[in-house]
């Protein structure tokens, strides 16, 4: 099952993926949401959150994913893919080099780290005081995409 993230920012599409994902999820939740995202905001972001009782996709729903994919190839600015199973962070890890933006795996205790992931723009700035110190930390990691407009 495919559930839609409803309280992201405008440009990030978040989906929760619960027991056995088939192609019905995908032509009633995910494909029209990528799409009208995509309409609307050219590049968007994905946060994928894949629940402890995920069981995996049916054969038509790799291949509507394959489809999606290949549709939307260079609409996708970033990828957060929040899970604990050992499966999906191997083939993360395995093909998310052949993305063509950043992709980032998250345990589930770090959803919330894999959002402001998402939102941060490059060169964020955080500052944080404790007594007479202050610390700055910049986030972001620069990216191909922050030179494409130069």
């Amino acid at each position: 099952m495919i559930e839609e993230i409803s309280d992201l920012p405008p440009g990030t599409l978040g989906f929760k993926l619960t027991n056995k994902v088939d192609d019905g999820d995908y032509e009633a939740v995910l494909i029209p949401a990528v799409d009208r995202a995509v309409a609307e905001h050219e590049h968007i972001k994905l946060l994928m959150q894949v629940g402890p009782d995920f069981e995996g996709y049916g054969i038509d729903a790799t291949m509507q994913d394959a489809k999606l994919g290949i549709r939307h190839w260079n609409h996708f600015e970033r990828v957060a893919i929040v899970a604990d199973q050992t499966w999906i962070k191997v083939s993360v890890r395995a093909f998310g080099f052949m993305m063509p933006c950043p992709v980032r795996l998250f345990p589930l205790s770090e959803a919330e780290a894999a959002r402001r992931w998402l939102a941060e723009s490059l060169g964020s700035v955080h500052l944080a005081s404790n007594g007479d110190v202050i610390t700055a930390k910049l986030l972001g990691t620069l990216e191909p995409s922050a030179y494409q407009g130069l």
